[in-house]
């Protein structure tokens, strides 16, 4: 299954302004992407994806305080490898019982391939620390400030770059989307992934209908 990641776990006016971008060449790998994001300063920054097929063999983790990793769009597409049998992305420590909160990361612009058909277990490692880590598409645990966040499972139906607006209601919760300037037909169904923060991922299926329409100001 194909996820579209736009997401955001940082309040908006709280996220940075970041001052240091890597910008990686095509033909690189899930090592190249780690090392990248391994060597920014303490103070945080920014990794820039190319378009294309990247293969993953572990983890690409985020561990510390406000990091970006950015797609080129959906034409950049994170693979999980046959047999790699791991997250492709880790959001926060990557241990059993995370210790500490990592804050400000936003992970956006690319696709995630989790190649499930071609995996053989659903934890990450067999014993030890990563033994409680189930080998989702993302995993994000002892990460602070998540927001609401839909991830249609067809491309060009939202405008992933438009804020998600999420509304607490009494049974559930209300969510704002903006329709894509690609989108040439309304569709009846919105299908992805409805991400709540940390624990709190859901797969959706709803019917799509006509806001009634607002009487006229005068």
């Amino acid at each position: 299954m194909l996820v579209f990641l736009a997401f955001r776990l940082a309040a908006a006016d709280a996220f940075p302004i970041t001052s240091s971008v890597l910008t990686l060449s095509p033909g690189i790998t899930g090592v190249d992407i780690q090392k990248a994001l391994d060597s920014l300063p303490a103070t945080g920054g920014e990794v820039d994806l190319p378009a294309g097929r990247i293969e993953i063999h572990a983890p690409i983790i985020l561990c510390r305080d406000d990091l970006t990793l950015r797609g080129a769009g959906p034409t950049t597409i994170l693979h999980l490898a046959d047999d790699a049998n791991c997250p492709v992305i880790i959001l926060g420590e990557p241990v059993n019982a995370p210790a500490r909160i990592i804050r400000h990361l936003l992970v956006t612009g690319f696709f995630i391939d989790g190649n499930r058909f071609h995996q053989q277990r659903e934890l990450w490692r067999l014993s030890g620390e990563g033994c409680q880590i189930r080998n989702n598409g993302i995993t994000i645990q002892g990460v602070s400030d998540a927001q609401a966040a839909f991830f249609p499972l067809e491309a060009d139906q939202i405008d992933n770059a438009a804020p998600q607006t999420a509304t607490p209601l009494p049974d559930g919760v209300r969510l704002a989307l903006k329709k894509s300037d690609q989108l040439a037909k309304t569709p009846a169904r919105l299908d992805g992934v409805l991400n709540l923060g940390p624990g709190r991922v859901y797969a959706v299926s709803v019917p799509v209908r006509p806001l009634p329409e607002q009487p006229a100001q005068e």
